[in-house]
């Protein structure tokens, strides 16, 4: 085992990480863009999915700890 530093990227996915605010951020932002190029859809439309009705009361940005009753088990 090698300890390589920082991570970036693993596995197609984006790692940011802010130790002093406690921020980690993830995404597939450039694997998406690979995924696009390769197919050559650069040109393609995009369109918006919107979300089923009442989806908005399940999206909760959370500024705190999650509580004993929302963590759930993977």
């Amino acid at each position: 085992m090698m300890d390589l530093g920082k991570i970036d990227s693993y596995l197609g996915v984006n790692i940011m990480r802010n130790r002093s605010v406690k921020l980690l951020e993830i995404n597939q932002s450039c694997y998406i863009w690979e995924i696009i190029n390769h197919f050559r859809m650069l040109d393609a439309n995009p369109a918006h999915t919107p979300l089923p009705s009442g989806a908005e009361m399940h999206l909760v940005k959370c500024e705190e700890q999650a509580s004993a009753s929302e963590i759930r088990a993977y």
